[in-house]
């Protein structure tokens, strides 16, 4: 196999272990009944020590090396993952911290992954040969995956990943420092307006970006699409069948309508989409799927593009790690409590159903009831042909020389008569009661108004793209800036 092809696996798999739960999660906590966005923003985490763990490692140990044990490590922290959200009772305590393990593990493996990438490419103008089989990787696994087995297929190829990562091409340590982890020095940058305009209006829209809409997606299909929760993930392939389309076109648009306007598509298509969504009618909302690779790639990957030109040389390294650290860091770990936080507002007791299954009991009690002889006094979920049989029963049982004096005597038995639904009303009163305890034993259903909570981020987001707009510029390189602040 050649190169090319060695690192379009390593790509392919790096991703699949990121897409195997991060759809399929949002299911999972719709089927057992619990909020995702804690889990979410746990895994976020990771990114947060990312500028920190690569420089280390990439000071003192092979790249690939390091890929290996990350991927040990977080491939065992997801097959735990797996054991603990498929028991009866989900330890939350336990499932957070295994998800913090494993978006430790995870996270820092992305630059470690790209290191290799551009170390041993032979043509680095088309690393998106490579970088695409991400992406392709996200939609294979999400094929075969299940809410159930998710991390367990997603710690599997962690650990497969590991031994592969050990063949990939010897990448040594530099040995060199990174005095500049968190990427500090990139903070004079916001002198810049074209910097700083961009920096806050992404930072804010990723607050309602990947890490809220990966964990609502599978709670929406299931609530307002009818999809089944073994299907979302399936169902959310859709979102990287767009990407894929997106991301070639990515280069191309930056040509056309420039880098300001890229990134401005991106941030208006996190608007649409959440407003299509907030219709809840099937077609529109396919379509706020299908909006998926224009949001992600001309924000984020844009956003890679954007700290590129921005950057001087020697800054580089620390205004990626600044873009990484707000917008994969900061960003999502905020959107995971936003998101919990909105369902927990917006998602009701659903009463009305309970109540008309009760009245609908209530009618049809109270019929049989009014029709019924006294003397067949009988639960009203009985059939006609029982009252039939019951009626032709009683008839015969009724000896031939009694009958005239019944006629004859109405006025002597009248009052038997008028006792008999007395002493039928005992058994009409416990079949009622045996009626009403499951409806008052059944907790009604939880409904999310997915209308009113995706409103929020429909007009949040809407608000920092005309800020964007207006106070937003073609930004331009180093040089440029400095020879424009020179003159």
């Amino acid at each position: 196999m050649g190169m090319y092809g060695r690192l379009q696996v390593a790509y392919l798999m790096q991703f699949a272990i990121w897409g195997s739960w991060n759809i399929a999660l949002g299911a999972l906590a719709a089927a057992k009944g619990f909020n995702p966005g804690a889990l979410y923003s746990f895994f976020a985490l990771g990114a947060l020590f990312a500028p920190v763990i690569g420089p280390i490692a990439d000071s003192k140990f092979a790249a690939q090396k390091v890929l290996a044990f990350m991927h040990f490590l977080g491939g065992a922290a997801l097959l735990a993952c797996g054991v603990v959200s498929n028991a009866e009772t989900v330890n939350m305590t336990a499932f957070i911290a295994l998800m913090f393990v494993a978006g430790f593990a995870y996270m820092p493996s992305i630059p470690l992954i790209n290191a290799v990438v551009f170390k041993h490419i032979p043509n680095k103008d088309k690393a998106s040969f490579v970088f695409i089989f991400g992406t392709l990787g996200w939609i294979l696994i999400n094929l075969v995956v299940k809410p159930t087995t998710c991390f367990y297929l997603g710690g599997l190829v962690s650990l497969v990943f590991a031994v592969y990562a050990l063949t990939l091409p010897n990448t040594p340590p530099a040995g060199t420092k990174n005095n500049d982890p968190f990427g500090l020095k990139a903070l004079a940058l916001f002198k810049r307006k074209d910097f700083a305009a961009f920096m806050i209006c992404a930072f804010m829209v990723s607050i309602f970006g990947s890490n809220f809409y990966f964990p609502m997606f599978g709670s929406y299909v299931s609530d307002v699409l009818n999809v089944s929760t073994d299907r979302a993930a399936t169902f959310g392939t859709l979102n990287q069948v767009s990407e894929l389309l997106f991301m070639a076109a990515l280069a191309f648009a930056v040509g056309r309508i420039g880098l300001k306007g890229v990134l401005l598509c991106g941030l208006a298509a996190w608007t649409l989409r959440y407003a299509l969504f907030s219709t809840g009618v099937m077609p529109l909302a396919v379509v706020a799927i299908l909006l998926h690779g224009l949001a992600y790639a001309f924000l984020y990957t844009a956003s890679y593009m954007f700290g590129d030109r921005v950057a001087p040389a020697e800054m580089k390294a620390s205004v990626q790690s600044l873009i990484a650290f707000l917008l994969l860091g900061v960003g999502q770990f905020i959107s995971g409590f936003a998101l919990d936080t909105l369902k927990d507002k917006y998602t009701v007791a659903d009463a009305a159903q309970p109540a008309a299954v009760q009245q609908e009991a209530t009618t049809e009690e109270a019929a049989p009831a009014e029709e019924a002889a006294p003397a067949e006094a009988v639960s009203f979920a009985l059939t006609s042909v029982a009252f039939a049989q019951d009626a032709s029963i009683d008839e015969a049982a009724v000896p031939a020389e009694e009958a005239p004096a019944a006629e004859a005597a109405p006025a002597e038995e009248a009052p038997a008569a008028e006792a008999a639904p007395a002493e039928a009303a005992a058994p009409a009163e416990e079949a009622a009661t045996v009626e009403a305890a499951p409806a008052e034993e059944a907790a009604p259903a939880a409904k999310t108004d997915w209308k009113k909570l995706l409103y929020i981020p429909t007009v949040f987001c809407l608000f920092w793209t005309i800020v964007f707009a207006v106070l937003g510029k073609e930004p331009k390189s180093a040089d440029e800036a400095a020879a424009s602040d020179a003159a």
